[in-house]
């Protein structure tokens, strides 16, 4: 098998979200040139796209399987940042189960929402929650 076998074949051009997910070019600048993502696999566009993007549309639920490092994790991220750009007073929840994902994430979100001009709060046990973050409503 020679390396060019072992490559994924990448169909998707990334600037086809901007059509059907009104994605701003930077946050699409971003994905290119900060984490050098050009293209989806098809199973991610159809996850997007399936029954004529009922799933972005209408904000149906989604379940998806693939194995590890096949790109589960762009997908969410595309639906939460599809959401947060829309509905931006809204919020989003992301559980991890440690402490070094976490990081990894946040400082990828972190550069994801820059250009949307929108903040990330992590919290976890070894980070101190900052006064101004509130999960518990006062009664």
């Amino acid at each position: 098998m020679t390396p060019s076998d072992q490559e994924p074949v990448l169909t998707t051009n990334m600037l086809s979200l901007k059509s059907y997910m009104d994605f701003p070019d930077a946050l699409l600048k971003v994905y290119r040139d900060e984490f050098n993502i050009k293209e989806m696999f098809p199973w991610q566009v159809d996850c997007l796209t399936h029954r004529d993007h009922v799933v972005v549309r209408e904000k149906q639920n989604l379940i998806y399987s693939a194995p590890t490092s096949a790109g589960k994790t762009l997908v969410s991220e595309l639906l939460m940042l599809k959401n947060l750009i829309h509905e931006p007073s809204k919020k989003a929840l992301i559980v991890m189960p440690y402490v070094s994902l976490i990081n990894e994430k946040e400082a990828k979100l972190k550069k994801l929402l820059e250009p949307l001009n929108m903040k990330l709060q992590s919290i976890h046990s070894h980070k101190r929650m900052s006064n101004k973050v509130s999960l518990i409503p006062d009664f």
